[in-house]
C-alpha cells in the first residue's frame, strides 16, 4: 500500500514539474500524438509541421515489416512522434530513414514482436521509454550522433539485460544510461559526460557513488529511490542537477553543490528525510518546486545576499551564512553602492564598445556586476534588468536586487 501511495505521489509530482515519472507505464493512459484526423500514407499516420513530417501512428492493417519513407508529400520525414507505435505487438521490423533526427517518448514501447532495430545516423535524440518492454529486442544499433537518451529508453529489453551482464554501468556515447544493477561503492569511469534520467532508479543496494570530473549534468531522477545511498561528491564540471535527481535518497545526510551548478531541478532532494545540511553556491539562480520538500531537518549553507538565502527564507528553511555574496554587488556597475540609471548607461556604453570591436572599459569586478542575468555576456538585456529594478525602487520597492531577480523567475 505504501509503495502505491509513493508511486501515485511521484507520478503527480512529475506532472507538476514537467518530467517523466518513474514506472510511467503504470500511468492509466498516454496522450499520444496520433488521432483519427491525421493524414495517412501507406498505412502510416502523419502530420506536417512547418516544412517536415512527423510520423504519429499507423492504421490497423499496417504491415509487420514496416518501412518508413524518407519523404511524404515532398517533405522530409524527420521524427517519429510520441507513442507512434506503442503496443504494436505485431510489428516485427521497422526501417527508419536517414533523415529522421528524433524518436519520441514511448515511440515503440511494448512492441513485443520487435527483435532488432538500426537507428540511422541522423538521429540525435531518443525519448523517454522509447523502446521500453520490447521483450524480444536483442539487437540495437545506436550511432555516435545520438547525444540524448531519455529515461528508461531500453528498460525491460533483452538488449539492456545483456549489457548489464557485461558491465553494471551501461554507457552509450558517453551517456551513462543504466546502473540499476550496481551494488555497494561505485565509481563512474572517466569519459562519461552525463548521467541519464533514472539511470540508477530504485538501486537500493548502491551505497556510494563517485562521479568523475567531466560529467556536466545529472539527469532527472538519476538516483531516484536509491535508499541505501549515503554519500556522493558532485564534481565541479556539473552545471545542473535534474528534477528528482536524488529524491527519496533517505540515507543521504549531507551534500555540497559545486560552484559550477546554476540550477537545481524540482524535487531534486524530495523526501531525503536524512538530509541535514546542503551547501548551495552563489552561482545557483534557480531551485525548482519541492526541491527539498520532506527534508524536515535540513539546513542550507550559502552566501548572504545569494539566491540560496532568498530560497531558504521563502521556504522557512534554516540558513547558515558562509559570508557576503559577490552577488550583492550585482547591478552596481559603477560601485557607488546604488543601482540606478547610471549603472544601466555604463552597461550600454560598454555593450556598444563590444559591438564595434573596441575593448571593454570595465574592471573584472565591474564586469561581474554588469552581467546581472549571469549568461556570460554584457548586453542590453542586463541594462534593461537594471532599469527595471531602478524603476521598482523608485515606486517604493524595498527588496534587494537578489530578491528582485528571484521574483522575476
Amino acid at each position: 500500500m505504501r509503495m502505491k501511495k509513493i508511486l501515485a505521489v511521484a507520478i503527480a509530482f512529475a506532472v507538476v514539474s514537467g518530467g517523466t515519472a518513474p514506472f510511467a507505464a503504470e500511468m492509466p493512459e498516454f496522450s499520444l500524438t496520433a488521432n483519427a484526423e491525421d493524414a495517412v500514407f501507406e498505412k502510416l499516420r502523419y502530420i506536417i509541421e512547418d516544412d517536415h513530417v512527423v510520423i504519429t501512428g499507423h492504421t490497423k492493417d499496417f504491415p509487420a515489416e514496416l518501412v518508413i519513407p524518407p519523404e511524404i508529400e515532398g517533405k522530409p520525414v524527420t521524427s517519429i512522434g510520441g507513442g507512434a507505435f506503442r503496443e504494436c505487438s505485431e510489428l516485427i521490423s521497422i526501417t527508419i530513414p536517414e533523415g529522421v533526427t528524433s524518436i519520441g517518448n514511448w515511440a515503440f514501447e511494448y512492441c513485443s514482436g520487435l527483435t532488432g532495430i538500426t537507428i540511422p545516423e541522423g538521429v540525435i535524440s531518443i525519448g523517454d521509454e522509447a523502446f521500453k518492454s520490447c521483450s524480444k529486442l536483442t539487437s540495437i544499433t545506436i550511432p555516435e550522433g545520438v547525444i540524448s537518451i531519455g529515461g528508461g529508453a531500453f528498460y525491460d529489453t533483452p538488449w539492456l539485460e545483456a549489457k548489464q551482464k557485461e558491465d553494471p554501468l551501461v554507457i552509450i556515447n558517453s551517456i551513462l544510461i543504466d546502473g540499476r544493477t550496481c551494488t555497494g561503492e561505485v565509481e563512474i569511469p572517466e569519459g562519461v559526460t552525463s548521467i541519464g534520467d533514472y539511470a540508477f532508479n530504485g538501486c537500493s543496494k548502491l551505497t556510494s557513488i563517485t562521479i568523475p570530473e567531466g560529467v556536466i549534468s545529472i539527469g532527472g531522477g538519476a538516483f531516484f529511490f536509491c535508499t541505501g545511498l549515503t554519500n556522493t561528491t558532485i564534481p565541479e564540471s556539473v552545471t545542473s542537477v535534474g528534477a528528482r535527481a536524488f529524491s527519496y535518497c533517505t540515507e543521504l545526510t549531507s551534500i555540497t553543490i559545486p560552484e559550477s551548478v546554476t540550477s537545481i531541478g524540482g524535487g531534486a532532494f524530495w523526501n531525503c528525510a536524512g538530509l541535514t545540511s546542503i551547501t548551495i553556491p552563489e552561482g545557483v539562480t534557480s531551485i525548482g518546486v519541492l526541491a527539498f520538500d520532506g527534508c524536515s531537518e535540513l539546513t542550507i549553507s550559502g552566501y548572504t545576499g545569494s539566491y540560496a538565502e532568498t530560497y531558504a527564507k521563502n521556504n522557512n528553511i534554516p540558513f547558515v551564512s558562509l559570508g557576503e555574496s559577490s552577488a550583492s554587488s550585482l547591478g552596481d556597475v559603477n560601485e557607488d553602492s546604488k543601482i540606478d540609471a547610471n549603472d544601466a548607461t555604463l552597461v550600454l556604453v560598454n555593450y556598444s564598445l563590444l559591438s564595434t570591436g573596441e575593448p571593454i572599459q570595465l574592471t573584472e569586478v565591474q564586469q561581474k556586476a554588469a552581467d546581472v542575468n549571469g549568461d556570460g555576456k554584457i548586453d542590453s538585456s542586463d541594462a534593461t534588468t537594471i532599469l527595471q529594478y531602478y524603476s521598482y525602487l523608485s515606486t517604493g520597492g524595498t527588496d534587494s536586487f537578489a530578491d528582485f531577480m528571484a521574483s522575476q523567475k
